[in-house]
């Protein structure tokens, strides 16, 4: 008998959650995952004989394919929430806007992005002090697959309310969103994703408690996730040549989290040459203009051989075996986006970088800013001083890589799936009076 994943059927039954006056639901686990813990340890104690643990691959084959928790349409678009694993608390993940070619890609984006948020959250805990971790929550993800995003809202740069063309309709499809998540009673928590940020997480926090990264709370994880990604993007920069300065470093993607993180490093290296690839000309300009950089519209033309660091901070999948190819031996790839290798891809990607010697950090790790951010505040406070750490975990990871032969992405997995067993084990544990 192996643990039975703690979602749908028993929460509900766990939860008796309460609903106010104004019909929202509070729940009784909030943002304290200690009390699931507890309802959690005795639910799996309820069952006849204690459990055996999952397995390495028990454990790989469950995250690889997250629930589909709801799916539901409002205003013509599709709203997707996955949740992975809630044995640790409830999960969390931001909410994606965008336009998808396809409903099935709708869905793998959103199965994949729940997967990634699920190892995230274990890399973060297996960072923290064992009385922080009990503030942690499991992976989720929610994707709105809208074909009239763009008569809504325009796309480049600015906040959503700076771009919103038809405010109604932005108004009434998060309203509607935000009252799928209140449905929820506390299973998932929502925050900013693409296209979506702290303005639209107060549209949805008129439906729901169940919001995360409001304006005058914890805020934009943008800065956070920054600043773990130019940790993280130092180390191994410095572990491969000794210094970024002087380097030839690209970024792709000159959004929130690319832009802060060129700032970062300008501001650092000032003989580094950075190269800003956006397909939004304007602010690509503007950014390369600002910090002396050059700047690329689609990449075409950047000569890849002669690129020291490459930064990932747009989509997911841009890395296939195709681009790898273009890499150059004993580079460097660490950047904010998820997902980075295409999924069907990531056995061939991972041949070519071990054969070029190539040090990839995994995004889950490097990226894990933004979650310190929703949990423990902004810029400003105790987020900083976890995530400077984010470098010496990837320093382990690339040791262990280079001492097994595996690649990094297997051994960061390996590094959160063991995280997971222990914790799993401490959970069942009865409690010392």
């Amino acid at each position: 008998m192996v643990i039975e994943t703690y979602k749908t059927k028993e929460l509900r039954r766990l939860e008796s959650a309460r609903r106010t006056e104004d019909g929202r639901t509070t729940g009784h686990y909030g943002d304290d995952a200690e009390a699931y813990r507890r309802d959690a340890r005795e639910y799996w104690k309820s069952k006849e004989g204690r459990p055996k643990y999952r397995t390495f691959l028990e454990i790989k084959d469950k995250f690889r394919e997250p629930e589909i928790f709801e799916r539901f349409e409002i205003e013509g678009a599709e709203i997707i929430i996955a949740v992975t694993d809630t044995a640790f608390g409830p999960a969390v993940g931001g909410v994606r806007w965008n336009c998808y070619p396809t409903q099935e890609e709708a869905e793998t984006d959103c199965r994949n992005l729940a997967r990634g948020m699920q190892y995230k959250w274990l890399a973060l805990s297996k960072i923290l002090r064992e009385e922080d971790r009990a503030k942690l929550f499991s992976g989720g993800k929610a994707v709105i697959n809208d074909p009239y995003i763009w008569q809504t809202i325009r796309g480049g740069e600015g906040t959503v309310a700076e771009r919103v063309l038809d405010l109604e309709r932005l108004r009434r499809l998060f309203v509607g969103f935000g009252q799928i998540v209140n449905q929820m009673n506390g299973n998932y928590f929502t925050a900013p994703d693409m296209n979506t940020d702290t303005s639209v997480m107060d549209i949805i926090r008129t439906q729901t408690d169940f919001v995360k990264c409001l304006n005058g709370e914890t805020g934009d994880p943008s800065p956070v996730t920054a600043e773990g990604v130019y940790f993280g993007l130092e180390a191994l920069g410095k572990k491969m040549y000794s210094t970024l300065d002087g380097k030839k470093i690209v970024i792709h993607g000159a959004g929130k989290v690319g832009s802060l993180l060129a700032k970062r490093i300008r501001e650092n290296n000032r003989n580094s040459r950075i190269v800003i690839v956006e397909k939004d000309r304007q602010r690509g300009v503007r950014l390369a203009e600002e910090l002396d950089c050059e700047y690329s519209e689609t990449g075409e033309k950047i000569d890849w051989s002669s690129v020291d660091i490459f930064s990932p901070n747009a989509t997911g999948g841009i890395i296939d075996a195709e681009f790898a190819r273009r890499l150059r031996p004993y580079s460097v790839v660490a950047g904010a986006a998820n997902n980075q290798i295409n999924q069907t891809e990531e056995e061939h990607v991972n041949r070519i970088f071990e054969k070029n010697r190539v040090l990839y950090a995994p995004d889950y790790v490097i990226n894990m800013g933004g979650i310190c951010n929703v949990v423990f505040g902004g810029a400003n406070g105790k987020s900083i001083e976890i995530v400077k750490r984010v470098g010496d975990v990837l320093l382990e990871i690339a040791h262990d890589s280079e001492k097994t032969g595996e690649p990094t992405s297997e051994i960061a997995d390996r590094m959160c799936e063991t995280h997971y067993l222990s914790e799993l084990e401490r959970l069942l544990e009865p409690k010392k009076a």
